[in-house]
């Protein structure tokens, strides 16, 4: 009997660690996203402190969307909501900073709409290629908005949500 409620207790503990250390995991992502691999001469158009191409996980883009949630908390009301994030795309491009430090870049869309692209000389509406290609928009409001997440240090910057023209 000893030896069962010594199991027991065992059990109940490991359990309650292991879901302590999985809370981080649990929380879903409720959106449409793509992980962009860029060449290395794009990043150019992201940043200036680029070192190498890095591809994040899924842990780590649930700790990017927990920074994003913290962004628009800090500017509630200003730029954007907590209740809108689920209605955005969002395209994660990866990289390490001259520090080493792993860099998430992310771009985020309201809408996915048709471009003009030219084939052989003739222009054709087109969707866009946002799960393979940076979609940046000019104007747009708070339809379109980015920021640079570092992942090692649990901080963000260059929160920017694009203007109305």
């Amino acid at each position: 009997m000893r030896n069962i409620i010594i199991t027991l207790l065992i059990l109940t503990f490991a359990t309650s660690c292991s879901n302590r250390n999985n809370k981080e995991t649990s929380e879903r992502i409720n959106f449409r996203f793509a992980i962009l691999n860029l060449p290395a001469e794009e990043f150019r158009y992201i940043t200036q402190d680029f070192a190498n191409v890095w591809n994040p996980d899924t842990i780590d883009l649930i700790k990017a969307e927990q920074l994003i949630k913290k962004a628009v908390r800090t500017t509630e009301g200003e730029l954007l909501s907590i209740q809108s994030l689920p209605n955005y795309f969002r395209q994660y491009v990866g990289f390490l900073n001259s520090a080493g430090e792993r860099m998430l870049w992310v771009n985020a869309l309201c809408d996915i709409k048709d471009g003009m692209v030219e084939n052989n000389g003739e222009f054709e509406l087109q969707p866009w290629p946002w799960k393979t290609e940076p979609i940046i928009v000019d104007d747009g409001g708070d339809c379109y908005w980015n920021i640079l997440i570092n992942i090692d240090k649990q901080e963000y910057s260059n929160f920017y949500v694009n203007g109305v023209a």
